[in-house]
């Protein structure tokens, strides 16, 4: 494990990636995966190309976020690069096509629920049992919260009274809407993992309004305490969500429909509907640790036989 001290240029975070380099070359594994494209500072892993494995969160960059840094980045790793693990299989086919990959190279796995957040158990409520939906995550423009912030303006005006809580680190750039809307209210800052445990826990449910996506670690510290995610028509999301079994999907940028969606999230029969579905998913479904790894087992074997043959 290895734990930035500083900004990620000082020097002594190039002191660590040298030990690093010395560790991989003493150690010689036999596969080195990545879980995410490789920065300058970690270039000597090029040397080991064969063994590479990229797991690929972002098979494109989001709305807002697209950078010369990241364009260098990926276009460097396509080049020299052989095998990928995409963690959804809808963008696949445009994955392959865009970057010139060969199929045979890229394999299939799917995020596992976050079960660690359940070593941060805490009775803390830092909203004083308050019934409330939760946003939750890094705040950008594709995450779409105006259109959420819209549909809980609409389900006020039907007289469902209910709260929102948005918490996370980011710019605020729906700022103007959240005047004259004393039931939003706004935690913004880098989340603890005490903190983040406590939102999601005595939340109702949670919703990720995104206009693109690929997939969400959001819906998976969601479904890690069993909580019923409404999520958008965009990118893996919807098969993270088992296409409608572990929660309600929607069009993107659609506040009437999000509104919907969550007005029918406000019965406890409805809601416990979904989590037996999501609590069978992690115990022996998509998502379980279990099946996960033994999808990455048989990667690595069909990657290390490719480098005998």
């Amino acid at each position: 494990i290895l734990n930035r001290t500083s900004k990620v240029y000082h020097i002594d975070n190039f002191v660590m990636r040298r030990k690093f380099h010395n560790l991989v070359r003493d150690f010689n594994p036999d596969i080195l995966q990545c879980t995410d494209f490789i920065d300058f500072s970690d270039f000597f892993l090029y040397r080991y190309s064969s063994k590479l494995l990229q797991v690929v969160h972002d098979p494109f960059p989001h709305s807002g976020e697209r950078t010369w840094k990241k364009r260098i980045l990926r276009s460097l790793e396509f080049k020299l690069i052989k095998n990928y693990v995409l963690l959804n299989s809808k963008q696949e086919k445009k994955f392959v096509a865009q970057n010139k990959l060969k199929t045979s190279y890229v394999y299939q796995a799917s995020l596992g629920v976050y079960s660690c957040l359940q070593e941060f158990k805490n009775e803390q409520n830092i909203l004083d049992d308050e019934q409330y939906i939760l946003f939750f995550g890094r705040i950008s423009p594709y995450k779409g919260v105006e259109y959420l912030i819209h549909a809980v303006e609409l389900l006020h005006k039907e007289n469902l009274k209910i709260n929102l809580v948005i918490a996370g680190g980011g710019t605020l750039y729906f700022e103007s809407l959240l005047k004259n809307k004393p039931y939003i209210k706004v935690l913004n800052k880098f989340l603890s993992m005490d903190e983040l445990y406590s939102l999601i826990e005595h939340c109702k449910f949670v919703v990720c309004p995104y206009v693109d996506a690929t997939q969400s670690g959001v819906i998976m510290s969601a479904f890690a305490l069993n909580k019923v995610v409404v999520g958008t028509d965009v990118g893996g999301l919807p098969q993270m969500l088992g296409y409608g079994d572990y929660g309600p999907i929607v069009p993107p940028r659609d506040g009437k429909a999000l509104a919907l969606a969550m007005k029918g999230l406000f019965s406890d029969a409805t809601l416990q509907k979904y989590e037996l579905k999501i609590k069978e998913a992690i115990t022996n479904g998509d998502f379980s640790w279990k099946r996960i790894a033994d999808k990455y087992i048989d990667i690595f074997k069909k990657i290390m036989h490719d480098a005998i043959v």
